[in-house]
Protein backbone atom coordinates (compact mmCIF):
# COMPACT_ATOMS: atom_id res chain seq x y z
CA UNK A 1 0.00 0.00 0.00
CA UNK A 2 2.95 2.11 1.03
CA UNK A 3 4.54 1.43 -2.80
CA UNK A 4 1.31 2.49 -4.38
CA UNK A 5 0.75 5.42 -2.28
CA UNK A 6 4.52 7.18 -3.51
CA UNK A 7 3.48 5.95 -7.16
CA UNK A 8 0.08 7.77 -7.35
CA UNK A 9 1.42 10.96 -5.87
CA UNK A 10 4.19 10.81 -8.38
CA UNK A 11 1.57 10.29 -10.94
CA UNK A 12 -0.72 13.16 -9.53
CA UNK A 13 2.59 15.67 -10.23
CA UNK A 14 3.05 13.98 -13.74
CA UNK A 15 -0.57 14.53 -14.53
CA UNK A 16 -1.34 17.54 -13.40
CA UNK A 17 2.06 18.85 -15.37
CA UNK A 18 0.36 17.50 -18.46
CA UNK A 19 -3.34 18.62 -17.51
CA UNK A 20 -1.97 22.27 -17.07
CA UNK A 21 -0.54 22.70 -20.30
CA UNK A 22 -3.66 23.36 -22.62
CA UNK A 23 -3.94 27.21 -22.92
CA UNK A 24 -7.22 29.10 -22.18
CA UNK A 25 -8.08 30.75 -25.28
CA UNK A 26 -12.10 31.50 -24.24
CA UNK A 27 -13.04 34.70 -24.56
CA UNK A 28 -13.63 37.37 -21.93
CA UNK A 29 -17.25 37.66 -21.31
CA UNK A 30 -17.07 40.94 -19.65
CA UNK A 31 -14.59 42.25 -22.63
CA UNK A 32 -16.72 44.95 -24.16
CA UNK A 33 -16.34 48.37 -25.57
CA UNK A 34 -17.83 51.10 -23.68
CA UNK A 35 -20.53 49.49 -21.62
CA UNK A 36 -23.39 51.43 -20.74
CA UNK A 37 -24.98 50.66 -17.14
CA UNK A 38 -28.30 52.14 -16.91
CA UNK A 39 -29.55 52.67 -12.66
CA UNK A 40 -33.00 52.72 -11.76
CA UNK A 41 -34.54 55.92 -9.79
CA UNK A 42 -33.90 54.99 -6.47
CA UNK A 43 -30.88 53.07 -5.23
CA UNK A 44 -29.77 51.28 -2.66
CA UNK A 45 -26.47 52.07 -1.82
CA UNK A 46 -25.69 49.14 0.47
CA UNK A 47 -26.23 46.84 -2.86
CA UNK A 48 -23.96 45.52 -5.67
CA UNK A 49 -25.82 48.22 -8.12
CA UNK A 50 -25.60 51.11 -5.44
CA UNK A 51 -21.78 49.87 -4.58
CA UNK A 52 -20.98 50.05 -8.67
CA UNK A 53 -22.97 53.36 -9.02
CA UNK A 54 -21.87 55.28 -6.35
CA UNK A 55 -18.23 53.61 -5.68
CA UNK A 56 -16.84 51.20 -8.50
CA UNK A 57 -17.74 52.91 -11.37
CA UNK A 58 -17.11 56.37 -10.62
CA UNK A 59 -13.26 55.79 -7.90
CA UNK A 60 -12.42 52.33 -9.28
CA UNK A 61 -13.13 52.22 -12.80
CA UNK A 62 -10.80 54.15 -14.01
CA UNK A 63 -8.28 54.29 -17.32
CA UNK A 64 -5.52 51.46 -16.86
CA UNK A 65 -6.67 49.91 -14.12
CA UNK A 66 -10.28 48.42 -13.13
CA UNK A 67 -11.59 49.34 -16.48
CA UNK A 68 -11.14 46.23 -17.58
CA UNK A 69 -7.19 45.87 -17.33
CA UNK A 70 -6.78 44.76 -14.05
CA UNK A 71 -9.52 42.50 -11.93
CA UNK A 72 -11.34 42.82 -10.33
CA UNK A 73 -13.53 44.62 -13.38
CA UNK A 74 -15.70 47.63 -12.27
CA UNK A 75 -17.00 47.97 -15.78
CA UNK A 76 -20.47 46.78 -15.47
CA UNK A 77 -22.49 45.77 -12.72
CA UNK A 78 -22.01 41.60 -13.17
CA UNK A 79 -18.30 42.23 -14.41
CA UNK A 80 -17.62 43.79 -10.88
CA UNK A 81 -19.70 40.72 -9.19
CA UNK A 82 -18.35 38.00 -10.87
CA UNK A 83 -14.91 38.99 -10.24
CA UNK A 84 -15.70 39.76 -6.49
CA UNK A 85 -18.12 37.22 -4.61
CA UNK A 86 -16.38 34.10 -3.70
CA UNK A 87 -13.23 35.03 -6.54
CA UNK A 88 -9.86 33.71 -5.33
CA UNK A 89 -7.20 36.34 -4.46
CA UNK A 90 -4.13 37.16 -6.62
CA UNK A 91 -2.93 38.78 -3.75
CA UNK A 92 -2.84 38.57 -0.48
CA UNK A 93 -1.04 39.58 3.31
CA UNK A 94 2.24 38.43 4.62
CA UNK A 95 -0.06 35.56 6.66
CA UNK A 96 -1.91 34.91 3.09
CA UNK A 97 -5.18 35.55 5.36
CA UNK A 98 -7.38 35.93 2.42
CA UNK A 99 -9.39 32.85 0.12
CA UNK A 100 -11.36 35.98 -1.75
CA UNK A 101 -12.15 39.15 -2.54
CA UNK A 102 -15.68 39.10 -1.02
CA UNK A 103 -16.03 35.64 1.39
CA UNK A 104 -20.18 36.35 1.93
CA UNK A 105 -21.35 37.01 4.97
CA UNK A 106 -18.00 37.97 6.59
CA UNK A 107 -16.42 41.17 5.75
CA UNK A 108 -13.36 40.68 7.79
CA UNK A 109 -12.02 37.50 5.92
CA UNK A 110 -12.86 39.12 2.20
CA UNK A 111 -9.77 41.05 0.55
CA UNK A 112 -12.04 43.58 -0.73
CA UNK A 113 -12.48 45.17 2.85
CA UNK A 114 -8.84 45.25 3.83
CA UNK A 115 -7.78 46.69 0.75
CA UNK A 116 -10.44 49.71 1.52
CA UNK A 117 -9.28 49.87 4.84
CA UNK A 118 -5.83 48.80 4.95
CA UNK A 119 -2.62 51.02 6.52
CA UNK A 120 -0.20 48.91 5.19
CA UNK A 121 1.48 50.97 2.25
CA UNK A 122 3.01 47.69 0.86
CA UNK A 123 -0.02 46.04 0.17
CA UNK A 124 -1.82 50.15 -0.57
CA UNK A 125 -5.31 51.37 0.24
CA UNK A 126 -7.90 51.42 -2.29
CA UNK A 127 -8.66 53.14 -4.62
CA UNK A 128 -4.89 53.89 -5.32
CA UNK A 129 -3.68 58.00 -5.54
CA UNK A 130 -7.06 58.54 -4.38
CA UNK A 131 -9.43 60.50 -1.44
CA UNK A 132 -10.05 57.11 0.92
CA UNK A 133 -13.84 56.01 0.89
CA UNK A 134 -15.65 57.84 3.68
CA UNK A 135 -16.31 55.65 7.02
CA UNK A 136 -20.16 55.72 5.21
CA UNK A 137 -19.51 54.59 2.04
CA UNK A 138 -17.26 51.44 3.72
CA UNK A 139 -20.28 50.79 6.06
CA UNK A 140 -22.35 50.15 2.57
CA UNK A 141 -19.73 47.27 1.56
CA UNK A 142 -19.68 45.97 5.21
CA UNK A 143 -23.46 45.81 5.17
CA UNK A 144 -23.95 43.98 1.66
CA UNK A 145 -21.11 41.56 2.22
CA UNK A 146 -22.54 40.69 5.64
CA UNK A 147 -26.00 40.51 3.95
CA UNK A 148 -24.83 37.68 1.72
CA UNK A 149 -23.13 39.66 -1.03
CA UNK A 150 -26.56 39.65 -2.83
CA UNK A 151 -26.62 39.38 -6.63
CA UNK A 152 -28.42 42.81 -8.85
CA UNK A 153 -31.19 40.81 -8.03
CA UNK A 154 -31.03 40.66 -4.35
CA UNK A 155 -30.17 36.73 -4.37
CA UNK A 156 -27.58 35.87 -1.59
CA UNK A 157 -24.39 34.33 -3.12
CA UNK A 158 -23.86 30.27 -3.09
CA UNK A 159 -20.68 28.87 -3.27
CA UNK A 160 -19.62 27.66 -6.15
CA UNK A 161 -19.95 23.85 -6.07
CA UNK A 162 -17.38 22.37 -8.71
CA UNK A 163 -17.75 19.14 -10.26
CA UNK A 164 -15.59 16.18 -8.93
CA UNK A 165 -11.76 16.11 -10.57
CA UNK A 166 -10.35 12.96 -11.96
CA UNK A 167 -6.45 13.70 -12.29
CA UNK A 168 -5.28 10.39 -13.42
CA UNK A 169 -5.03 6.31 -13.40
CA UNK A 170 -2.03 3.79 -12.35
CA UNK A 171 -1.74 0.16 -12.64
CA UNK A 172 -0.68 -2.14 -10.27
CA UNK A 173 -0.39 -6.30 -10.62
CA UNK A 174 -0.33 -8.15 -7.44
CA UNK A 175 2.66 -7.74 -6.15
CA UNK A 176 2.06 -3.64 -6.17
CA UNK A 177 4.45 -3.21 -9.12
CA UNK A 178 3.39 -0.46 -11.45
CA UNK A 179 2.59 -1.61 -14.76
CA UNK A 180 0.67 1.15 -16.76
CA UNK A 181 4.77 2.30 -17.56
CA UNK A 182 5.00 -1.04 -19.94
CA UNK A 183 3.23 -0.32 -23.13
CA UNK A 184 2.61 -1.50 -26.74
CA UNK A 185 4.80 1.21 -28.70
CA UNK A 186 5.68 4.13 -26.57
CA UNK A 187 3.79 6.35 -24.26
CA UNK A 188 0.76 6.52 -26.93
CA UNK A 189 -0.02 3.13 -26.90
CA UNK A 190 -1.90 0.62 -24.72
CA UNK A 191 -0.93 -1.05 -21.51
CA UNK A 192 0.42 -4.96 -21.87
CA UNK A 193 -0.80 -7.29 -18.84
CA UNK A 194 -0.18 -10.75 -18.79
CA UNK A 195 -3.40 -13.12 -19.38
CA UNK A 196 -5.16 -14.12 -15.90
CA UNK A 197 -3.42 -12.23 -13.85
CA UNK A 198 -4.95 -9.72 -10.92
CA UNK A 199 -4.72 -6.02 -11.39
CA UNK A 200 -5.59 -2.87 -9.38
CA UNK A 201 -6.51 0.29 -11.28
CA UNK A 202 -6.09 3.46 -9.38
CA UNK A 203 -7.87 6.44 -9.76
CA UNK A 204 -6.98 9.63 -9.10
CA UNK A 205 -10.31 11.92 -8.18
CA UNK A 206 -10.48 15.01 -5.48
CA UNK A 207 -13.85 17.20 -5.01
CA UNK A 208 -13.82 20.63 -3.67
CA UNK A 209 -17.01 19.78 -1.04
CA UNK A 210 -16.77 16.09 -1.22
CA UNK A 211 -14.63 14.06 0.61
CA UNK A 212 -12.69 11.09 -1.71
CA UNK A 213 -14.39 8.10 0.73
CA UNK A 214 -17.98 10.37 0.51
CA UNK A 215 -18.12 10.41 -3.61
CA UNK A 216 -20.79 8.43 -5.22
CA UNK A 217 -21.21 6.14 -8.57
CA UNK A 218 -16.96 5.39 -7.94
CA UNK A 219 -17.85 2.84 -11.45
CA UNK A 220 -14.93 1.93 -13.80
CA UNK A 221 -16.25 0.75 -17.12
CA UNK A 222 -14.02 -1.53 -19.41
CA UNK A 223 -15.47 -1.24 -23.13
CA UNK A 224 -13.74 -2.80 -26.63
CA UNK A 225 -15.12 0.39 -28.61
CA UNK A 226 -13.20 3.48 -27.47
CA UNK A 227 -16.51 5.45 -28.32
CA UNK A 228 -19.39 3.28 -27.28
CA UNK A 229 -19.63 2.20 -23.78
CA UNK A 230 -23.37 0.87 -24.24
CA UNK A 231 -22.21 -2.21 -23.22
CA UNK A 232 -19.20 -2.23 -20.48
CA UNK A 233 -18.26 -4.16 -18.27
CA UNK A 234 -18.93 -2.08 -14.94
CA UNK A 235 -16.63 -2.39 -11.84
CA UNK A 236 -17.48 -0.51 -8.60
CA UNK A 237 -14.77 0.95 -7.07
CA UNK A 238 -13.33 1.50 -3.17
CA UNK A 239 -11.68 4.43 -1.46
CA UNK A 240 -8.15 4.35 -1.85
CA UNK A 241 -5.77 6.54 0.82
CA UNK A 242 -8.19 9.19 0.98
CA UNK A 243 -6.78 9.97 -2.85
CA UNK A 244 -7.59 7.93 -4.75
CA UNK A 245 -10.42 5.04 -5.51
CA UNK A 246 -9.31 1.23 -6.36
CA UNK A 247 -10.62 -1.50 -8.89
CA UNK A 248 -9.46 -4.88 -9.11
CA UNK A 249 -10.28 -6.93 -11.30
CA UNK A 250 -8.58 -10.02 -13.45
CA UNK A 251 -7.11 -9.97 -17.26
CA UNK A 252 -9.00 -12.71 -18.14
CA UNK A 253 -12.11 -10.82 -18.19
CA UNK A 254 -10.98 -9.60 -20.89
CA UNK A 255 -10.32 -11.17 -24.91
CA UNK A 256 -6.50 -11.21 -25.53
CA UNK A 257 -5.50 -9.53 -28.52
CA UNK A 258 -8.35 -6.47 -28.47
CA UNK A 259 -7.71 -3.03 -26.95
CA UNK A 260 -9.49 -2.81 -23.82
CA UNK A 261 -10.48 1.29 -23.39
CA UNK A 262 -11.57 2.29 -19.79
CA UNK A 263 -13.87 5.39 -18.61
CA UNK A 264 -14.23 6.39 -15.13
CA UNK A 265 -17.38 7.69 -13.97
CA UNK A 266 -17.83 9.89 -10.29
CA UNK A 267 -19.87 12.70 -8.92
CA UNK A 268 -20.42 14.48 -5.65
CA UNK A 269 -23.11 14.45 -2.98
CA UNK A 270 -24.11 18.39 -4.44
CA UNK A 271 -24.39 18.39 -7.75
CA UNK A 272 -26.50 15.72 -9.67
CA UNK A 273 -23.68 15.58 -12.62
CA UNK A 274 -21.94 12.67 -12.75
CA UNK A 275 -18.80 13.25 -14.24
CA UNK A 276 -16.89 10.90 -17.47
CA UNK A 277 -13.70 11.00 -17.72
CA UNK A 278 -11.67 10.17 -20.50
CA UNK A 279 -14.83 11.14 -22.35
CA UNK A 280 -15.73 11.50 -26.35
CA UNK A 281 -14.13 15.37 -26.32
CA UNK A 282 -11.03 14.37 -24.44
CA UNK A 283 -8.14 14.67 -26.19
CA UNK A 284 -6.68 10.57 -27.41
CA UNK A 285 -3.63 10.95 -25.09
CA UNK A 286 -6.15 10.71 -22.32
CA UNK A 287 -7.88 8.06 -23.34
CA UNK A 288 -5.14 6.17 -24.62
CA UNK A 289 -3.24 6.11 -21.35
CA UNK A 290 -6.09 3.95 -19.93
CA UNK A 291 -6.34 1.29 -22.29
CA UNK A 292 -4.67 -1.75 -22.28
CA UNK A 293 -4.00 -5.17 -24.37
CA UNK A 294 -4.30 -8.31 -22.66
CA UNK A 295 -1.62 -10.90 -23.93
Amino acid sequence: MIRALKYIAVWISIFGLVMCTKEDDSPNPFDIQDPVVEYPDTVDPATIVGLHKYIFSVKCANPTCHDGSFEPDFRTVESTYQTLVYHPVTKNNDNGDFDFRVLPGKHTESWLHERLVTTDEVIGRMPLYAEPLSSEEIGWVIQWINDGAPNADGVPAIYPNQLPSINGFALFDAQQNRVDTVRMNGNLSPVLLTNNQPYTMYVLVEDDSTSVNDLLVNTGKFAYDEFDFSNATSITATPFGGVAHALQFNSNQFTPGDTVWFRYYVRDTDNPTTVEFPNDNSPFYFRILASFVVQ
